[in-house]
């Protein structure tokens, strides 16, 4: 404790005293770097370059300033330890170099060996060095950096040189099976610290980067509007500035009582740029929580809760899987692609359709589950669950049918079920016989109403857990065609809207008619 005091008075000290600007340095801290990008949740603000070798340590120092004002902190240090690997080999191969000025593939080919031998089988990483790599003599060549290679860079580094990528599978997306979020629900009011549970809210409700809930600010967050609550906040990594998803009332109402919180304990000296989810003391005062603390408790909240998923093991947790879970969950609810990619702020459709081929594999895991317990489907007559056994079935299209009919958005029709997509307008979709004057039903029909009655008002309430607002409306609308009819049976009356005069024709349209 004694130690970590005096180092923080001594590096204040230095830093108070110290006349000169950042880039003079040999250590920059980028929060004194007008315009550099750094997250105030995260602890790495710092880019030491005293490693480098001291003949190219002023060639570091210019590139990672052109870089620092238009790359996130995370990124300018993922290129200072590339280049750094890079300037120490060539320095321990070329003792007198102060440029690359010489530097040929020989040296590249060498390095990429010498790299290939330190890291081994890990794979992103060598790639993610190679490419940094690359980028920096393509940018010192663009700049025309006196001590730049005579070689340009693509006559050093090849295409070939490049690790193969792994093929990403759906174990690469972490996201949280449906019986683990069910417990992580059911038991989140034992999260300790109890400051995190509201952050593992929002990131359940939104899908949003940790990075994105953390830098919340209390005074614009929570919009109201005609059309309910929206969480609204700037996603760094794509740039999406003002981005808002709408959500319920229940979660509104616990990013409101945070809001009365900290607006009450917050001012100039604590929390001067009002984040919502904030530090108000300590060493990180006026900084928004530590995304690695709410991991870390988040983890330990598993162990303690014995979250298990369906194997029986403890469920580990990362920030980020609650981001992929929102994914299929907006996608498994029949959400358009388009509107998943702007909710989830993605820059390309790409990432968005990584969550439907996740989808299309997790339905087939738990249809084969499913199989190998036995089929059910509900007895039209009965209203009850029937068996089927499975030999019987020639093919998936039952059991594909089982999943749509309760999950798809469906109009009933009078001989089956309407799936056009949503946008498609179609006049003739609820079921234009019980408008039309030329038809007639009587009594004798009764059950058949009844039962399409019972279908429709189901599909109704799913429709509305669900939030398909359209599923609603369009069979809401054959509902209320088919009760007055019902009822009027009931009575023992006959519908027909033409009625009697309408039913008897003259000669020549009776024939016309047949």
């Amino acid at each position: 404790m004694l130690h970590d005091l005096l180092n923080r008075l001594y590096l204040f000290y230095q830093s108070y005293y110290d006349t000169r600007t950042e880039f003079e340095k040999d250590v920059w801290d980028v929060r004194n770097i007008p315009g550099a990008r750094y997250a105030d949740h995260e602890s790495r603000q710092i880019l030491n370059f005293k490693d480098v070798p001291k003949p190219f340590q002023d060639l570091a120092k210019r590139y990672l300033k052109f870089r620092i004002s238009r790359l996130s902190i995370g990124q300018c240090s993922l290129d200072l330890k590339a280049i750094k690997l890079f300037l120490t080999f060539l320095h321990n191969r070329h003792p007198s170099w102060n440029t690359l000025k010489d530097l040929t593939r020989t040296d590249i080919e060498d390095f990429l060996a010498w790299h290939n031998q330190e890291l081994k089988d890990k794979i992103p990483t060598k790639s993610a060095h190679i490419i940094t790599l690359k980028v920096f003599l393509e940018n010192i060549e663009r700049l025309q950096y006196v001590d730049a290679p005579k070689l340009t860079a693509n006559l050093l580094l090849f295409k070939e040189d490049f690790p193969r990528p792994i093929n990403r599978t759906e174990s690469d997306i972490k996201y949280i099976p449906e019986g683990v979020m069910q417990q992580i629900e059911e038991r989140l009011e034992y999260l300790k610290p109890p400051k995190f549970i509201p952050v593992i809210v929002l990131l359940r409700a939104t899908g949003w980067r940790i990075s994105d809930i953390l830098n919340l600010k209390y005074n614009n967050c929570l919009e109201h509007t005609s059309q309910g609550w929206y969480l609204n906040g700037d996603i760094t990594k794509t740039q999406v500035l003002n981005h808002r998803v709408p959500i319920t009332d229940e979660v509104a109402a616990v990013v409101q009582t945070v809001i009365e919180i900290v607006k009450d304990l917050s001012h100039e000296g604590n929390n001067p740029k009002k984040y919502l989810f904030v530090q108000l003391e300590g060493v990180r005062k006026g900084r928004p929580y530590n995304y690695y603390d709410v991991r870390r408790n988040l983890n330990r909240f598993v162990h303690e809760q014995n979250i298990l998923d369906d194997q029986g093991n403890v469920f580990h947790l990362k920030n980020h899987a609650f981001r992929h879970t929102k994914g299929i969950e907006l996608i498994n609810n029949g959400m358009n692609l388009l509107h998943v990619q702007k909710w989830m702020a993605h820059a390309s459709p790409e990432m968005t359709l990584r969550y439907a081929k996740i989808l299309d594999t997790s339905m087939r895991k738990s249809w084969e589950e499913a199989t190998k317990l036995g089929i059910f489907r509900i007895d039209p007559v009965n209203r009850k669950p029937t068996k089927i056994d499975l030999t019987e079935i020639e093919n998936e299209d039952v059991i594909e049918w089982e999943y749509i009919r309760y999950n798809l958005d469906a109009v009933k029709m009078e001989l089956g079920y309407c799936m056009k997509p949503i946008k498609q307008p179609c006049p003739t979709q609820a079921n234009p016989c019980l408008s039309c004057r030329n038809f007639c039903t009587t009594p004798e029909f009764i059950p058949q109403f009844e039962h399409g009655i019972h279908e429709t008002k189901t599909i109704i309430e799913r429709g509305k857990s669900l939030g398909r607002l359209v599923w609603v409306e369009k069979n809401q609308a054959l509902l209320e065609r088919l009760e007055p009819i019902l009822e009027a049976l009931k009575t023992g009356k006959t519908h027909h809207l033409a009625g009697k005069k309408g039913r008897e024709y003259i000669e020549e349209e009776r024939v016309h008619a047949r």
